[in-house]
């Protein structure tokens, strides 16, 4: 595809801003979505870490209209199917106070 976006969102780009009057782009489509392992790693960390940068990501995004996260599966943490201030609460648990851990990914 051809894009003219100054934002369009890309993981480990080779090119990650506009040069130009437009880019190209390539897609890549899985059916297994974007969740990788355990949920939580909303700031898309290519490590695929959880600490304490996916909670104020998450903090950031619920309270402060901070950029969605790019794989909505990661930012739901206890897997019900929405990305609310509940999973901010589940991951601070589990970081935290030794609570359940995130949700394998489907």
């Amino acid at each position: 595809g051809v894009t003219t976006s100054l934002d369009f969102p890309t993981f480990n780009p080779y090119q990650g801003t506009l040069q130009g009057t437009g880019d190209a782009f390539v897609t890549k489509f899985s059916s297994g979505g974007c969740c990788v392992g355990m949920r939580g790693n909303v700031d898309n960390d290519p490590d695929d870490k959880v600490n304490i940068s996916d909670v104020m990501y998450l903090i950031n995004y619920a309270f402060s209209g901070g950029p969605a996260p790019q794989c909505m599966e990661e930012a739901d943490v206890n897997g019900d199917g929405s990305v609310n201030v509940v999973d901010i609460n589940y991951l601070t648990n589990y970081m935290f106070e030794g609570g359940p851990a995130p949700v394998a990914c489907p």
